[in-house]
């Protein structure tokens, strides 16, 4: 994605507002927080997944509350992805 911010390539890292500028930009800090939106949401999904799965599992009660307390730690992934956005 980051090849595609400036037309041509080459001016994203030549070009820095001198001269005559006919490159076509986008505004990089829009596609990096769509990117970081795209990332969380995909965290969540990730973090989410396994819990009801694991709740189905014929285990001791007591293990499958573990197991589960450890699977949803992934949502302090998901608090950072959201503090960092």
């Amino acid at each position: 994605m980051i090849l595609t911010h400036t037309r041509p390539v080459a001016t994203y890292w030549t070009n820095h507002g001198i001269g005559p500028n006919t490159a076509r930009c986008i505004d990089e800090g829009k596609s990096l927080f769509a990117a970081a939106v795209v990332n969380t949401l995909a965290e969540l999904l990730i973090a989410l997944l396994p819990i009801p799965l694991i709740a189905l599992l014929k285990l001791p009660r007591r293990q499958r509350n573990w197991t589960i307390t450890l699977l949803c730690l992934g949502f302090l992934v998901v608090v950072c992805g959201c503090v960092r956005a």
